[in-house]
């Protein structure tokens, strides 16, 4: 069982610099923070209460699964679409409503006004010089607010996306009740370039096809090299790395 939402209230969320962050290179696994700030509460200024959603959401407290990227809450850096970056301590990603929410130094917990974020980088707990999940939303009419997931860094790109649904399920005669449960959907894309392109899944078909690779010995012998055979997220990944190395700029 999981509690997905509590009530929220308003707050003020606590604005980091410019300064303070480096850009983000856009790959998971290191992000390079750096100026006076660090990843401590130095460099801080206020932010005023309407980036805080204050509606109150019902409570899922009967719902079975899970709706979040993680259940335990994570260091984040959000990347706002003024250019900004805000720093919060403790931050989760909510795929049901693809809310971000967060903790306060009292544990007030609340969520933030979506459309005003373009993208969140989760921190490694134990070396904040990495990052351990990054997402963004995309330029996408069918997606407009949904958050991505960035695998790999470079032009081209496998990309991850979420959705949860709410499923009422079946009577259950031992517990004498009908339970609600999350229900997961992963989607998986390819940008290239800024071009979104969905994937039928994770296979060296689909890849291939949508980068529109229909004979290439480069590929082929480098795949065979690696046993490669594009199934994984970490094999599209590893191939994806390399496709972009081979790709010469205009």
């Amino acid at each position: 069982m999981i509690r997905c939402a509590r009530y929220y209230k308003i707050g003020i969320l606590f604005l980091i610099s410019n300064t303070a962050v480096a850009q983000f290179v856009g790959q998971p696994g290191n992000i390079d923070v750096v100026g006076t700030g660090g990843t401590g509460n130095s460099g801080y200024s206020g932010l005023n209460k309407g980036f805080v959603n204050s509606a109150k959401i019902v409570s899922y407290d009967d719902v079975d699964g899970s709706c979040f990227w993680e259940e335990k809450w994570n260091r984040a850096i959000l990347f706002l679409t003024t250019g900004n970056k805000i720093k919060l301590p403790k931050a989760k990603l909510n795929f049901y409503t693809n809310d971000i929410h967060y903790l306060n130094e009292k544990n007030e917990e609340y969520t933030l006004v979506k459309k005003l974020i373009d993208k969140i980088v989760f921190i490694d707990g134990a070396d904040s010089s990495k990052s351990i999940g990054v997402f963004k939303r995309l330029k996408d009419p069918e997606y407009n607010n949904e958050f991505f997931e960035i695998l790999n860094g470079g032009n081209t790109q496998l990309v991850k996306m979420v959705q949860v649904t709410l499923r009422k399920m079946d009577y259950n005669q031992y517990r004498n009740e009908s339970r609600n449960r999350f229900i997961p959907k992963i989607k998986y894309f390819i940008s290239n370039n800024g071009v979104l392109l969905k994937l039928s899944g994770l296979n060296k078909p689909a890849v291939l096809s949508a980068l529109q690779i229909t004979n290439s010995t480069e590929m082929d012998k480098w795949l065979k090299s690696e046993k490669n055979k594009l199934k994984t997220e970490k094999e599209v990944v590893r191939f994806f790395s390399f496709y972009n190395s081979t790709i010469k700029p205009n």
